[in-house]
This record gives structure tokens, sequence and C-alpha cells, in this order.
């Protein structure tokens, strides 16, 4: 069990790691699920552009259309409502409650 379970701590440390599949605005990813055409994408790393719409401990949210789950206090730089950041994530699939795509494993490219 322990060589079992270290091997998938590593897997789950290289989704920070991996290169994106896809690279696409958080607009664009969004419409690609509401035609049908995003299952494709889910499990895969998306680099993913947008504004921050909203911004919780929890998640950020861009352009209302993707939601992205973050671990508390995990960037160094400060964001706020409105900035137009870069980030890559692995994409979960589209929640139909929220109306969003949901990405994790995020990490910050630009903002």
């Amino acid at each position: 069990m322990g060589a079992y379970g270290f091997f998938l701590h590593q897997k789950e440390e290289t989704k920070f790691t991996d290169k994106p599949s896809l690279t696409i605005s958080s607009k664009d990813l969004f419409w690609r699920f509401e035609v049908g055409e995003g299952n494709n994408i889910v499990g895969e790393i998306v680099s993913v552009s947008g504004m921050i719409t909203d911004i919780s401990d929890s998640s950020i949210s861009l352009n209302n259309s993707v939601i992205c789950w973050i671990e508390k206090n995990s960037f160094e730089k400060r964001l706020n409502k409105n900035d137009t950041i870069s980030l890559r994530g692995r994409c979960l699939g589209f929640d139909k409650n929220q109306k969003k795509v949901q990405l994790d494993y995020i990490k910050i490219l630009d903002s």
C-alpha cells in the first residue's frame, strides 16, 4: 500500500506541472460545454484566461462561466475582482446547478 500511495501522490503532484492540452478563454471554454463539445476536455490540463468576477477563500470565478477551486492562501500575489488572469488547471467538467465549468489544481500563470 505504501508504494501505491507514493505513486498516487506523485501523479497528483504532476497536475501542477503538466503542459496544458488546450489554451482557451473562459468564455470559449464555457461555450464548448454549452454546445456539447466539452466532454473530451474533462480530466485534461487546460490554460484559461479571463476576468475575475468572484473570489473567495476556496474559489475564483472567471467571467461568471468558469469556477476554479483553489486551496486557501495558495497564491503569492493578491488577486482582486476585475483582474484579468491566466491560469492552468484540470478540467472537472460542467456543473449544471451552477452553470459553470469547473477546474481544480490551479496554478496562476500571470495576472
